[in-house]
């Protein structure tokens, strides 16, 4: 419990240095675990997929066709808002190590830019595009 990677591969890093443990959902850090409804969790959500988690009203159209474009499986799963407010987001992107990749608020929902970095198709995460 409490593992973070402090630099990414894909995103820059979070001015966040703290490590102690939360139900905040970090780029860089395992997935928490948050109990959704008859006995299922976040962490069981997450396959051998990139995995959006995210409420009933956040934009995931042009995330999805990019992924799609990409060849980059995806699978998305609509929550209840309370559980992403325990998790302290809108929406979580979830590698399918149980590592967040990217966490959002639904005034910037998840997008092409987004996509690119995570297929590896953007020259840099320093682009100010995306960042942890």
């Amino acid at each position: 419990m409490g593992h973070r990677y402090e630099t990414s591969a894909i995103l820059r890093p979070s001015e966040n240095t703290s490590i102690a443990w939360q139900t905040a959902a970090m780029p860089g850090c395992r997935l928490p675990h948050v109990w959704l409804e008859e006995g299922r969790s976040t962490l069981d959500l997450v396959g051998t997929a990139h995995t959006v988690i995210a409420t009933p009203g956040t934009e995931l159209d042009e995330l999805t066709d990019a992924a799609k474009e990409r060849g980059m499986p995806l699978d998305t799963h609509r929550v209840d808002v309370a559980v992403l407010g325990s998790l302290g987001a809108d929406w979580v992107v979830v590698r399918p190590d149980q590592v967040v990749a990217a966490v959002g608020s639904a005034d910037r929902p998840p997008d092409r830019d987004l996509a690119d970095l995570l297929t590896g198709h953007s020259v840099t995460a320093d682009s100010g595009a995306w960042s942890a």
